[in-house]
């Protein structure tokens, strides 16, 4: 009787943690690509794409480029750093979200390499 409750409670305990979703920080994997477009144009693209599914979407200027916050109401689900090139011919994407460990899957990432 012991085991089936040390068991059920492990098990419940392991459903509620897959069902909870994950803050995104510095150990969140993360996929990246590049662009042939500047990092103004590809947020705009990125903009227009995911803010009917995520409408808190926002773009904040940093020193070394653009970072997207990718968020619905409740959530963030990804963070997107875009910088330029130096040469100005395009800009590196860096997409860090819970699915980047397969971006094939990952929504935003999709969006992201479509915007590309």
């Amino acid at each position: 009787m012991r085991a089936v409750l040390i068991v059920s409670l492990v098990l419940a305990t392991g459903i509620a943690n897959a069902a909870t979703p994950q803050p995104i920080t510095r150990a969140t994997p993360r996929a990246g690509f590049g662009t042939r477009q500047n990092s103004v144009e590809f947020s705009q693209c990125l903009l227009d794409t995911v803010r009917p599914t995520y409408p808190a979407t926002r773009v904040e200027q940093t020193k070394n480029g653009l970072l997207i916050t990718v968020a619905s109401a409740a959530q963030v689900a990804a963070i997107v750093a875009v910088g330029d090139y130096m040469e100005g011919n395009g800009a590196a994407v860096t997409v860090r979200s819970p699915g980047a460990r397969q971006p094939e899957k990952d929504p935003v990432y999709k969006a992201a390499l479509g915007c590309a």
